[in-house]
């Protein structure tokens, strides 16, 4: 898949995440990683003006990570909820589980702080 077939997924993606944080996430930005053996882009974005959050998609995988004393540290460490991964974590309705997971993850983290 080239750079270009990746941009529609990216943007779906970004779509998708405007609409579960609305004014709540910004500084959305993302890179398509060059290479010829696999289909990777990131996307970084602020949520909540306070949580540095990372997405890698790699061949039909999505990872969701949270930044952490300077190291990300993925969503499924974070929380005793399902988070789906692999393949799983590509389809819509996962995505949208995984996304209110981490909404509820990062709402409980800022009340412990």
């Amino acid at each position: 898949m080239s750079r270009d077939d990746l941009r529609p997924i990216v943007k779906q993606f970004i779509k998708s995440i405007e609409n579960q944080w609305r004014n709540d996430v910004s500084a959305i930005q993302y890179r398509i990683v060059d290479t010829r053996r696999a289909n990777i882009f990131i996307i970084e974005m602020e949520i909540f003006g306070k949580f540095n959050i990372k997405m890698e998609y790699e061949n039909s995988t999505l990872g969701i990570s949270v930044k952490q004393d300077n190291m990300f540290v993925g969503l499924s460490k974070l929380t005793n909820e399902k988070v789906y991964i692999g393949f799983d974590s590509c389809e819509p309705e996962n995505i949208q589980h995984n996304f209110e997971v981490l909404d509820r993850t990062l709402c409980k983290m800022m009340k412990n702080t």
